[in-house]
């Protein structure tokens, strides 16, 4: 059988049977890793131009700017500790180093305040913690931001309401709430003298020794792990709090968010062009060079698209076909992030670039609603006699195999069109 290679080959391909649908997905993700290979390739170019665009270097400039403004702001508190990495960049600390830190300092409180003796006299707990001093206002992250930090800047609770409590009864308060008061009661007391809240000496025995002598102990480990979440809550409700001032939120928050959606809408333009022109060359072109809607996948395992009736495939139902394919290769924007200025970030995907209350749309919605509509359409296919896909009942249009045809007289007449 002789196939011209940019020609009809219809004489073929009416007589051809339905494309099975093993074939049929075949050629699909064959022509869909030859549509992400060219997207990725053309994105490199259009990714460098999106950025040098004077409205997106504003707008990444005014992000830099909220980004730096937020660290200094929240770092004031102490709830959040930052450091430089080998680079000199600044890094985040990560909540649970502080909250151990916060743990540690309470030992050694425990420690001093130890007046049963429950600490265990072969444990060197002043050599061991020689660089940390015992719990106080300055040093306790969480008791910083209650005593110091935030009393000047609370006016009318503002910020938070501390419900008529001193900053050590609200730090209890805090515990409780995280903890739930049963837990307070158990892993915590308070201090007499200066109201501070620590862990019970004979828990923090058994910490100490867990984390500094290599005790292996259960009990000890749920004491740890407990308790270090317990003061991870309370920092990231704190830092909540900071967050959601009304003053932050008006003059650097919302303005840091419309910067950051609007920067999106610029990237999330840029990969839906760069994608309709890589499926422009990668799938539309194809079908216009090969004819009988065969992509550079088909026309490798000689399967062609006729209309419903056995004729031609006309070009609106071409064009109808490509539209609806279209909308399912959003699918390959998922793939972008693998390139090198992307680093696997998906953040642009879930950046809402339309927001109505609490009504939002990213492009990983619209990504996933057409992966979903994507596998709808393929349902029917390996049920119905002639294969056919929802795409092809809407185009009135089909897949068929031309290795495959039908018993029928060669010249039988068909019928043009649909």
């Amino acid at each position: 059988m002789k196939v011209g290679f940019f020609k009809s080959d219809i004489d073929y391909y009416h007589r051809a049977s339905p494309c099975r649908p093993t074939r049929r997905l075949i050629t699909a993700l064959i022509d869909f890793f030859i549509l992400v290979a060219v997207s990725l390739i053309l994105y490199i170019g259009t990714y460098n131009i999106t950025i040098n665009i004077d409205g997106y270097k504003e707008l990444e400039t005014k992000v830099a700017y909220e980004v730096e403004y937020y660290e200094n702001y929240i770092g004031e508190t102490h709830l959040v500790e930052f450091y430089e990495d080998v680079n000199g960049e600044k890094q985040r600390k990560e909540t649970e180093e502080v909250a151990t830190k916060i743990l540690i300092r309470s030992l050694l409180f425990s420690y001093n305040h130890d007046k049963n003796n429950d600490f265990s006299s072969s444990y060197d707990v002043h050599e061991k913690l020689k660089d940390y001093q015992e719990t106080n206002a300055q040093n306790d992250n969480i008791l910083y931001f209650l005593s110091e930090y935030l009393p000047s800047r609370n006016a009318n609770n503002e910020i938070l309401d501390l419900k008529g409590k001193t900053p050590v009864e609200f730090y209890k308060y805090c515990l409780e709430k995280s903890g739930g008061e049963s837990y307070f009661e158990e892993y915590f007391t308070v201090d007499p003298d200066t109201g501070i809240s620590f862990v019970k000496p004979y828990i923090a025995n058994k910490i100490f020794g867990f984390v500094y002598n290599n005790e292996s102990s259960s009990t000890a480990s749920t004491y740890y792990d407990n308790i270090v979440s317990i003061y991870m809550n309370i920092l990231t409700d704190l830092e909540t709090v900071m967050l959601q001032n009304p003053t932050y939120q008006a003059e650097h928050y919302q303005p840091y968010e419309q910067a950051l959606i609007a920067q999106a809408g610029y990237i999330i333009v840029s990969l839906v062009i760069n994608l309709a022109v890589a499926y422009l060359l990668t799938i539309v072109l194809p079908q216009i060079l090969f004819r009988d809607g065969r992509t550079f996948a088909r026309k490798i395992f000689n399967v062609g698209v006729i209309s419903r009736r056995g004729g031609q495939v006309r070009w609106y139902q071409i064009l109808g076909r490509c539209l609806f394919g279209f909308c399912g290769s959003f699918i390959s924007l998922y793939l972008i992030p693998i390139l090198p200025m992307f680093n696997f970030q998906y953040v642009t995907f879930n950046v809402p670039f339309f927001k109505s209350g609490d009504f939002y749309l990213s492009l990983g919605i619209f990504v996933f609603a057409f992966g979903i509509a994507t596998i709808v359409n393929a349902l029917p296919v390996p049920i119905l006699k002639k294969k056919y896909s929802l795409v092809d009942l809407a185009t009135q249009s089909r897949l068929v195999d031309g290795r495959h045809l039908d018993e029928i007289d060669y010249e039988e007449p068909r019928e043009e069109g649909k």
